[in-house]
């Protein structure tokens, strides 16, 4: 009778458990439905085509930098430097683009430049034995600085047309921006699914030991991993090239309280924006860059955002 009563039980509690599982595989994706749906009810054109893809060319930025912290997270590590070598291979191809080079040579050295910087973070983390988060918060202070170094702390403008396309231009009605993120994320999807990196990537996650037993080069596929993160970052930079008005062209740098990338808070953070209105000041020329306004694209309106005090 007492094991009749234990199985009763057992299966009393089997709905809840089956809920609790599902509420954890589907838990987002449930959540993110009951928000499409209230601001649906609050807002009657928040389901318009145009509001949509405004929508998506948004967080199309912050999707392609979360494809490539994905394979950190998942080997159980963190990136903090993402925001700083943003900037840096920003002012790298703003630089190149703005002295004449071709389109493609100005993108490839910020790709370059950001793939360097996420192999010094691998060797850090996986040949000198130190934590990713120590790691990466250092390379976050190094990417501000060498970006500040490189620029002197002044915009960067005369940005070529088709470099502006990537930020500004539309692909069927969709914009391009939304276009790459979706290249990016089936990319990243089908690496960490279909190839054997992808699952040295999950087994390094689940358990380090444990795959070095079984053979994997942990340090090899942990840098790799790294790179993979610093190379993300450059696509953001394209994709802010301009905003859909076709204004002035700058990449602009923040000077102080820069460095780390937060999607939800942007003008606390080091940005590189290629886009929007670039207000001239006559003031530059002091001996401490001073915080600028940070213009952001905003689906065509050239949205601003005021980061603080301007010279």
């Amino acid at each position: 009778m007492e094991f009749d009563g234990l199985s009763l039980a057992a299966l009393r509690k089997l709905p809840l458990a089956r809920l609790g599982s599902a509420l954890r595989r589907f838990g987002i994706v449930i959540a993110f439905a009951l928000l499409v749906v209230i601001l649906s009810l609050l807002s009657g054109s928040f389901l318009t085509v145009s509001n949509l893809l405004n929508i998506a060319r948004q967080v199309s930025i912050n999707a392609v930098i979360a494809a490539g912290m994905t394979f950190v997270i998942l080997t159980g590590g963190i990136d903090l430097s993402v925001g700083s070598v943003l900037a840096v291979s920003g002012a790298v191809i703003a630089g190149l683009l703005s002295a004449g080079r071709p389109l493609l040579v100005g993108i490839g050295a910020g790709l370059a430049v950001g793939a360097a910087l996420g192999l010094l973070d691998g060797l850090v983390i996986t040949r000198g034995k130190v934590q990713p988060f120590i790691a990466t918060l250092g390379m976050l202070t190094i990417g501000r600085g060498l970006t500040l170094v490189y620029t002197d702390g002044r915009p960067i403008t005369g940005l070529p047309d088709a470099f502006v396309w990537l930020g500004a231009g539309e692909v069927s009605r969709i914009p391009v921006p939304v276009v790459i993120m979706i290249l990016v994320s089936l990319i990243s999807y089908g690496i960490l699914t279909q190839t054997v990196f992808g699952r040295y990537v999950y087994a390094i996650g689940g358990n380090e030991e444990a795959a070095r037993l079984s053979g994997v080069d942990v340090a090899t596929h942990k840098t790799l991993v790294y790179v993979i993160s610093g190379v993300h970052p450059d696509r953001p930079l394209e994709l802010r090239a301009a905003d859909r008005r076709g204004r002035i062209r700058a990449g602009r740098h923040r000077g102080r309280g820069a460095g780390r990338h937060d999607a939800g808070r942007r003008g606390r953070h080091h940005q590189w924006n290629v886009a929007g209105r670039f207000h001239h000041r006559r003031h530059q020329q002091r001996a401490e860059p001073a915080e600028c306004e940070s213009v952001l694209p905003a689906g065509g309106q050239g949205g601003r955002h005021s980061s603080g005090r301007a010279p």
